[in-house]
Parts: structure tokens; sequence; C-alpha cells
């Protein structure tokens, strides 16, 4: 908007012309996005039937391809925790964890291993049971088990 000699002097005139400039620029804001948004919705449920097969599809990928990596882990890892592919990379990582189990708290008190019970809340520490050895959780009638990480990455993504 133009200038006039009368707001470039008077300071609350200046102050009120801007704020006036920044009502009417919000509300062509405001009209524009709800105008935008209604369209994209639009868009969406036109293309919703489309994209919810193709997200379907990707998920059943996805499991298949887990499911065929941990099953076949020696031919297609060989050893790596990384096997590289023309269209994409996967991943596998074996990790061993304490098996979580019920009555756990009941057990470590009566084996008296006090340091593996939270004060605040008496609860198990699992950080703590994890640093046991086999021999004592055996006892304690929980074992480690393997934890599998699966990832991947497609290339040039």
């Amino acid at each position: 908007m133009k200038k006039t000699r009368q707001t470039e002097a008077n300071p609350k005139a200046r102050v009120d012309h801007i704020l006036m400039n920044i009502r009417i620029t919000k509300g062509m804001l405001e009209r524009a996005t709800i105008t935008a948004n209604a369209e994209i919705d639009a868009v969406k449920k036109r293309y919703a039937l489309q994209t919810d097969e193709w997200v379907q599809n990707i998920a059943r990928l996805e499991k298949e391809l887990e499911r065929l990596v941990v099953a076949e882990n020696e031919v297609i890892m060989a050893g790596a925790d990384r096997a590289d592919f023309s269209h994409g990379s996967v991943m596998l990582k074996v990790e061993r964890r304490v098996k979580q189990i019920k009555g756990m708290l009941e057990r470590l008190k009566a084996a008296g291993i006090r340091e593996a019970v939270k004060v605040a809340k008496e609860s198990v520490d699992w950080d703590m049971v994890e640093k046991l050895p086999d021999a004592t959780l055996a006892e304690l009638g929980t074992e480690r088990v393997s934890k599998i990480h699966f990832n991947y990455e497609l290339a040039g993504a």
C-alpha cells in the first residue's frame, strides 16, 4: 500500500496501518489454506484406494524380505551385519538379551540379588539383570535369548 505523508509522520497511524495489512494478509492466507486443504483432501480421496493397496503391498514385501533374510541368514549375510545388492542393502543384527519372565522380582529377592531390584517403585532393574552370569539367570528360571534386529535400505533412496 502507498504511504501517505500522514502515516509517515504519525507512528501510531503507521502501526495501525501495518496491523491492518497483517490482518488482511492473514485472512487471505487462511482462506487459501482452507481451499488448498480441501483440494488436497479431494486428491487423497481420489488416490486412496490405490495408495492403500501400495502401502499394504509394501508391508507384505517387507515381511517377506525379513523372513527370507532371517531364514537364509548364512547364505545372504555370510556372517556379516550388512549385505549390499544392486537395489539396496539388508542389515541383520543378532543381540543376546535376557528373556523377561513373570515373577522375576520375587526370584531376585529370594536369591538375594537386591542390586537388580529398583528401589523407588520396587521393580526389576532389567539393565542390571542383563549383567548377571548365565548360571545365575538359570537359577532364577530365565535365560539369554537371541533377538534379531532387521532393517533395509533401498539403493538411491
